[in-house]
């Protein structure tokens, strides 16, 4: 966008141009994903590309199932089990209010907690 704007173009041409790009490992364009064709453009382009073609939304899910695979790999490789808390245990919460001292607790009998802050 802002290279759009420092060229004096017009940002939606812009917005235009990324949507009919196609994305990272996968064969079609966002527009192509939701309309089912190309959108028209200032670039000439062919009249049987404008019109709808089937577009195999398998190779969607496959594509961002695999990025989410690598994602949770990454986020996993650093990540550690915590222990549930227990009846007792002490919890530092972060005062709301800046200058204030760190507060004290402990979870609450039968809530369960599903992560902690590190």
């Amino acid at each position: 966008m802002y290279k759009a704007i420092d060229s004096r173009c017009d940002p939606y041409f812009a917005i235009l141009d990324y949507r009919n790009t196609p994305t990272q490992n996968t064969e079609a364009s966002p527009a192509q994903r939701m309309f089912g064709r190309r959108t028209r453009t200032m670039l000439p382009m062919k009249a049987s590309l404008l019109k709808p073609q089937k577009v195999d939304t398998e190779i969607a899910k496959r594509d961002k199932k695999l990025k989410n695979l690598r994602s949770s790999w990454y986020h996993d490789k650093c990540s550690k089990y915590l222990e549930p808390l227990e009846q007792g245990d002490i919890v530092r919460i972060k005062p709301f209010a800046l200058g204030k001292k760190h507060g004290t607790g402990g979870p609450s009998p039968g809530v369960s907690i599903k992560g902690h802050m590190k």
